[in-house]
């Protein structure tokens, strides 16, 4: 969940809001999967503030996305409801 979720913010393509836990002003962080439980996170330069960034970063499940990094042009996924709890949405409506 975390690695295609930096992937996802990423891509300036799905204008996702958290391209600050990918990017140190310009220069791009570097991450890869470290293990089964860990991700290896190293950044270009210092930085105060990423712990706090990295701790609100949305994580989103690899599952219900394919692996897919394009999650704006996955409007179908992006529509169905994602939880743990023991609630299902039957149904879902648009309002005008």
């Amino acid at each position: 969940m975390v690695l295609i979720s930096l992937d996802v913010n990423a891509d300036p393509d799905n204008g996702a809001g958290y391209a600050n836990a990918v990017y140190i002003g310009d220069r791009p962080v570097s991450y890869k999967k470290a293990d089964d439980l860990a991700v290896e996170i190293t950044l270009p330069g210092p930085s105060a503030s990423y712990v706090t960034i990295l701790g609100t970063l949305p994580l989103l499940p690899a599952h219900v996305y394919g692996n897919d990094t394009g999650i704006k042009a996955n409007s179908e996924a992006n529509l169905k409801g994602i939880g743990s709890g023991p609630y299902k949405v039957s149904k879902r409506q648009k309002h005008r």
